[in-house]
C-alpha cells in the first residue's frame, strides 16, 4: 500500500494521484493540516523539501520513502512526457 502525503493546491500531488489511478494501484492520500502535521512528516523524511512525499510499507512494516512525483513515476516504471 502506498501513501501520498500532499497539500492543498499542489499540482504534483494531484499528478501522483492520477498515476495511481491510471495504474489501478491502491493508495491512501493524506492532506497536510487535516490528516497529518508537517512535524510528523519531517520524522519520516527529514530532508523533504517539496510535496508530495510518497511512501510505501517495507517488508518489516515500516514506511519506506519513495520520494516525490518524479521518483514515484520512476518507481512505477512510467515514462513522463
Amino acid at each position: 500500500m502506498y501513501t501520498i502525503y500532499g497539500k492543498s493546491d499542489c499540482s504534483s500531488c494531484q499528478q501522483a494521484v492520477v498515476l495511481f489511478e491510471m495504474e489501478d494501484i491502491p493508495y491512501e492520500y493524506k492532506k497536510l493540516g487535516v490528516d497529518y502535521a508537517l512535524e510528523s512528516l519531517m520524522k519520516i523524511s527529514p530532508i523533504m523539501r517539496s510535496f508530495p512525499l510518497v511512501t510505501t510499507k517495507g517488508s518489516d512494516g515500516n514506511e519506506v520513502v519513495i520520494g516525490g512525483y518524479k521518483d514515484l513515476a520512476e518507481h512505477l516504471c512510467i515514462t513522463l512526457n
